[in-house]
């Protein structure tokens, strides 16, 4: 009986442990974290988001999702492990570093509440340190060129830095102290002021549409961008090659931010699959996130690139957190059976008074 009851607590005293542990740290190469489908009924961000996010992803809709999504259905995952989908048709969309507010098109939206405050432009690019402020392109004018705002955001306020206007915008990345930030536009690549947008200088702009992604200026000084399938690194000071890069796999689609002295990217292979990699101690990329078959990577939270405690769980989604109204029918039969016991009830009492 001893053994027995030996056995028993050492059984219990394993399993604790092993929940406690949870999943394998991302990068360890034990075990990526994989994000699934979310139910057709999930909820909405509006009124309970997920606090912290993780990352943002587009699907397009398919069985009984398309009765409730007639486009793209935007898919937001808490560092919690929880899921949420998101009211907007905006594709354009930039993740604060500590993954509580979205920009998307011209809305803020709080991770924490769903709710949306507009703002002065239409394509978020890149949030400054601290998530201080919001760098984000204009509609095209007449001439093509897109004028650049700086939004505050606890203000809501805008200034458009006259320095800087572009074609197609694709993506930014601000400088550790937030005094500059690199810019990619349709054709050119460089590096401006965050003050006024002055261009301190600008090259052409390397192959591929996403050579440069949120996170691409290192906390080392390094900025990184993509060539193709190649990693390069660049001196932000003049845009000169530095040493160091090579050959990435799949197709690069993003650089959310760096890990243990390397770059994290959004990688997409030959099957339309999309992962989150990091390189390790030998330079080897491994996965550390992998999204849903077919989904579009939008944007990925800075604070969980760079802090492997933030590793999400591996549940899924939750069934149970489904939009408000898949309750009401449920609460409606509750309603009338309560209804229903009441009255008899009563009927019984009358009955005992007779």
């Amino acid at each position: 009986m001893l053994i027995q009851r030996r056995t028993r607590i050492a059984i219990a005293l394993s399993l604790a442990g092993v929940l406690a542990a949870g999943p394998a740290q991302a990068g360890s190469g034990e075990q990526s974290w994989q994000i699934e489908r979310p139910y057709a009924w999930q909820a909405d961000m509006f009124p309970f988001g997920v606090g912290r996010a993780a990352a943002v992803f587009s699907l397009l809709p398919s069985g009984v999702a398309t009765i409730r999504y007639t486009q793209n259905q935007t898919v937001v995952v808490g560092t919690d492990g929880s899921y949420r989908t998101v009211r907007t048709e905006h594709l354009s969309t930039a993740l604060s570093r500590d993954g509580r507010t979205l920009a998307a098109g011209d809305q803020l939206i709080s991770m924490s509440n769903g709710f949306a405050t507009g703002i002065q432009g239409s394509n978020p690019l890149a949030w400054s340190p601290g998530d201080t402020h919001l760098l984000i392109a204009g509609d095209g004018q007449q001439s093509g060129r897109s004028p650049l705002y700086l939004v505050d955001a606890k203000t809501g306020t805008s200034r458009v830095l006259t320095g800087l206007s572009e074609t197609g915008w694709k993506a930014a990345s601000f400088s550790p102290d937030g005094k500059r930030f690199a810019f990619q536009s349709f054709g050119r690549i460089g590096v401006a002021s965050t003050a006024d947008g002055s261009v301190l200088w600008t090259a052409s702009a390397p192959a591929g549409s996403s050579a440069l992604g949120t996170g691409s200026w290192g906390p080392d000084g390094r900025l990184a961008v993509f060539d193709g399938s190649k990693l390069t690194f660049l001196n932000p000071a003049d845009g000169s090659r530095l040493p160091g890069g090579g050959t990435v796999p799949g197709t690069p689609a993003g650089l959310p931010g760096w890990r243990d002295g390397h770059p994290v990217m959004v990688s997409i292979d030959n099957q339309e699959q999309a992962s989150i990699l990091a390189a390790g101690p030998d330079g080897q990329y491994r996965t550390v996130v992998s999204f849903p078959g077919k989904a579009s990577p939008l944007a990925v939270s800075q604070s969980f690139v760079e802090d492997v405690r933030l590793a999400l769980p591996d549940d899924g989604p939750n069934p149970f957190a489904a939009a408000w109204w898949l309750y009401l029918p449920f609460l409606t039969v509750l309603a009338l059976i309560g209804l229903r016991v009441r009255t008899l009830r009563r009927r019984r009492a009358d009955w005992a008074e007779w």
